[in-house]
Protein backbone atom coordinates (compact mmCIF):
# COMPACT_ATOMS: atom_id res chain seq x y z
CA UNK A 1 0.00 0.00 0.00
CA UNK A 2 1.51 3.55 -0.81
CA UNK A 3 0.98 6.34 0.81
CA UNK A 4 -0.24 9.34 -1.48
CA UNK A 5 2.38 12.45 -1.86
CA UNK A 6 0.98 15.67 -0.94
CA UNK A 7 0.05 17.83 -3.74
CA UNK A 8 2.77 20.43 -4.20
CA UNK A 9 1.28 23.58 -6.27
CA UNK A 10 3.25 25.04 -9.22
CA UNK A 11 5.78 27.35 -8.61
CA UNK A 12 3.78 29.86 -10.52
CA UNK A 13 0.59 29.47 -8.34
CA UNK A 14 2.07 30.27 -5.23
CA UNK A 15 2.45 33.76 -4.57
CA UNK A 16 -1.13 34.45 -5.74
CA UNK A 17 -2.04 36.73 -3.41
CA UNK A 18 1.86 39.04 -3.41
CA UNK A 19 0.84 41.32 -6.37
CA UNK A 20 -2.66 42.30 -4.13
CA UNK A 21 0.01 43.06 -1.04
CA UNK A 22 1.88 45.12 -2.72
CA UNK A 23 -0.16 48.22 -2.82
CA UNK A 24 -1.89 47.91 -0.27
CA UNK A 25 1.40 47.05 1.70
CA UNK A 26 3.09 50.29 0.30
CA UNK A 27 -0.26 52.19 1.07
CA UNK A 28 0.63 50.79 4.75
CA UNK A 29 4.27 51.41 5.03
CA UNK A 30 3.53 55.09 3.62
CA UNK A 31 0.99 55.53 6.28
CA UNK A 32 3.22 54.79 8.88
CA UNK A 33 6.06 57.11 7.69
CA UNK A 34 3.08 59.65 7.41
CA UNK A 35 1.86 59.16 10.85
CA UNK A 36 5.65 58.77 12.60
CA UNK A 37 6.73 61.79 10.88
CA UNK A 38 4.07 63.87 12.16
CA UNK A 39 4.64 62.59 15.55
CA UNK A 40 8.32 63.70 15.52
CA UNK A 41 7.14 66.91 14.45
CA UNK A 42 4.49 67.53 16.89
CA UNK A 43 4.96 65.27 19.93
CA UNK A 44 2.63 67.49 21.79
CA UNK A 45 -0.19 67.63 20.17
CA UNK A 46 0.71 63.47 19.39
CA UNK A 47 0.13 63.83 23.38
CA UNK A 48 -2.78 65.69 23.34
CA UNK A 49 -4.27 63.68 21.17
CA UNK A 50 -3.63 60.24 23.54
CA UNK A 51 -4.87 62.37 26.36
CA UNK A 52 -8.57 63.41 24.45
CA UNK A 53 -8.59 59.75 23.59
CA UNK A 54 -7.94 58.87 27.29
CA UNK A 55 -10.91 61.23 28.28
CA UNK A 56 -13.27 60.06 25.73
CA UNK A 57 -12.28 55.95 27.30
CA UNK A 58 -13.24 56.77 30.55
CA UNK A 59 -16.50 59.09 29.94
CA UNK A 60 -17.44 55.47 27.75
CA UNK A 61 -16.35 53.12 30.69
CA UNK A 62 -18.20 55.08 33.23
CA UNK A 63 -21.20 55.11 30.92
CA UNK A 64 -20.80 51.86 30.67
CA UNK A 65 -20.85 50.80 34.19
CA UNK A 66 -23.46 52.77 35.25
CA UNK A 67 -26.10 51.42 32.72
CA UNK A 68 -24.67 47.73 33.29
CA UNK A 69 -25.70 48.84 37.09
CA UNK A 70 -28.87 47.78 36.61
CA UNK A 71 -28.16 44.00 35.82
CA UNK A 72 -25.51 43.61 38.79
CA UNK A 73 -26.35 41.24 41.09
CA UNK A 74 -28.72 42.26 44.24
CA UNK A 75 -26.86 40.39 46.83
CA UNK A 76 -24.95 41.91 48.30
CA UNK A 77 -27.04 44.87 48.55
CA UNK A 78 -23.83 47.57 48.57
CA UNK A 79 -22.62 45.89 45.07
CA UNK A 80 -25.28 48.31 43.13
CA UNK A 81 -24.56 51.29 44.64
CA UNK A 82 -20.60 51.11 44.19
CA UNK A 83 -20.90 50.18 40.73
CA UNK A 84 -23.35 53.12 39.90
CA UNK A 85 -20.59 55.75 42.35
CA UNK A 86 -17.44 54.06 40.33
CA UNK A 87 -19.51 54.96 37.16
CA UNK A 88 -19.92 58.14 37.78
CA UNK A 89 -16.35 58.97 39.05
CA UNK A 90 -14.90 57.43 36.02
CA UNK A 91 -17.42 59.61 33.81
CA UNK A 92 -15.79 62.59 35.98
CA UNK A 93 -12.46 61.65 35.52
CA UNK A 94 -13.11 61.73 31.82
CA UNK A 95 -14.33 65.04 31.78
CA UNK A 96 -11.82 66.13 33.43
CA UNK A 97 -9.45 64.50 31.39
CA UNK A 98 -10.85 66.41 28.33
CA UNK A 99 -11.10 69.63 30.55
CA UNK A 100 -7.43 69.54 31.18
CA UNK A 101 -5.45 66.64 29.18
CA UNK A 102 -1.75 67.37 30.86
CA UNK A 103 -3.61 65.78 34.58
CA UNK A 104 -4.83 62.54 31.81
CA UNK A 105 -0.96 62.57 30.17
CA UNK A 106 0.10 62.84 33.98
CA UNK A 107 -1.77 59.97 34.79
CA UNK A 108 -1.05 57.71 32.10
CA UNK A 109 2.75 58.48 33.13
CA UNK A 110 1.78 57.20 36.68
CA UNK A 111 0.10 53.92 35.61
CA UNK A 112 3.03 53.78 32.97
CA UNK A 113 5.79 54.13 35.74
CA UNK A 114 3.95 51.75 38.56
CA UNK A 115 3.83 49.09 35.75
CA UNK A 116 7.28 49.00 34.73
CA UNK A 117 8.01 49.16 38.34
CA UNK A 118 6.05 46.40 39.65
CA UNK A 119 7.23 44.59 36.57
CA UNK A 120 10.55 45.11 37.16
CA UNK A 121 9.96 44.17 40.82
CA UNK A 122 8.66 41.05 39.52
CA UNK A 123 11.46 39.97 37.31
CA UNK A 124 13.86 40.41 39.69
CA UNK A 125 11.71 37.99 42.13
CA UNK A 126 11.83 35.53 39.61
CA UNK A 127 15.30 35.81 38.70
CA UNK A 128 15.98 34.37 43.08
CA UNK A 129 13.91 31.31 42.25
CA UNK A 130 15.69 27.66 42.74
CA UNK A 131 14.28 26.39 39.20
CA UNK A 132 15.93 28.77 37.16
CA UNK A 133 18.83 28.25 35.07
CA UNK A 134 21.70 31.05 35.20
CA UNK A 135 20.99 32.48 31.56
CA UNK A 136 17.54 32.70 33.03
CA UNK A 137 18.89 34.47 36.20
CA UNK A 138 20.47 36.96 34.43
CA UNK A 139 18.06 37.56 31.69
CA UNK A 140 15.43 38.38 34.62
CA UNK A 141 18.08 40.38 36.57
CA UNK A 142 18.58 42.95 33.33
CA UNK A 143 15.28 43.30 31.79
CA UNK A 144 13.89 43.75 36.03
CA UNK A 145 16.61 46.20 36.28
CA UNK A 146 16.25 47.86 32.98
CA UNK A 147 12.25 47.82 33.57
CA UNK A 148 12.68 49.14 37.38
CA UNK A 149 14.73 52.09 36.23
CA UNK A 150 12.34 52.65 33.03
CA UNK A 151 9.61 53.11 36.10
CA UNK A 152 11.75 55.38 38.16
CA UNK A 153 12.66 57.81 35.37
CA UNK A 154 9.08 57.90 34.52
CA UNK A 155 8.10 58.55 38.16
CA UNK A 156 10.39 61.27 38.43
CA UNK A 157 10.23 63.02 35.28
CA UNK A 158 6.46 62.01 33.61
CA UNK A 159 6.16 64.78 31.40
CA UNK A 160 9.62 64.34 29.80
CA UNK A 161 9.69 60.94 29.56
CA UNK A 162 6.26 60.61 27.72
CA UNK A 163 7.48 63.06 25.09
CA UNK A 164 10.63 60.87 24.64
CA UNK A 165 8.65 57.79 24.43
CA UNK A 166 6.39 59.55 21.86
CA UNK A 167 9.32 60.41 19.69
CA UNK A 168 10.84 57.01 20.22
CA UNK A 169 7.47 55.59 18.85
CA UNK A 170 7.57 57.76 15.93
CA UNK A 171 10.84 56.78 14.90
CA UNK A 172 9.95 53.24 15.21
CA UNK A 173 6.26 54.07 12.67
CA UNK A 174 8.77 55.51 10.39
CA UNK A 175 11.00 52.37 10.24
CA UNK A 176 8.30 49.86 10.22
CA UNK A 177 6.53 52.02 7.45
CA UNK A 178 9.93 51.75 5.44
CA UNK A 179 10.31 48.29 5.88
CA UNK A 180 6.77 47.53 4.85
CA UNK A 181 7.62 49.83 2.04
CA UNK A 182 10.59 47.64 0.47
CA UNK A 183 8.96 44.13 1.76
CA UNK A 184 5.73 45.17 -0.90
CA UNK A 185 8.51 46.81 -3.26
CA UNK A 186 10.21 43.32 -3.16
CA UNK A 187 6.88 40.47 -3.68
CA UNK A 188 5.71 42.85 -6.80
CA UNK A 189 9.42 42.43 -8.18
CA UNK A 190 9.34 38.46 -7.18
CA UNK A 191 5.81 38.00 -8.56
CA UNK A 192 7.08 39.84 -11.68
CA UNK A 193 9.47 37.90 -12.36
CA UNK A 194 7.44 34.68 -12.40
Amino acid sequence: MTTPSPSVPPRSATPVAMPAMGPAGIGMGAVSIIIGILVLAWPGATLLVVAVLFGIQLIVLGALRIALSSVAPAEPPWLKPLVIVMGVLTVIAGIICLLRPGTSLLVIAIFLAIGWIFEGIAALAQSVMADRSVGARIFFIISGTISLVAGLVVALFPRDSLELLTRFGGILLVIIGIAEVIAAVMARRLTATR
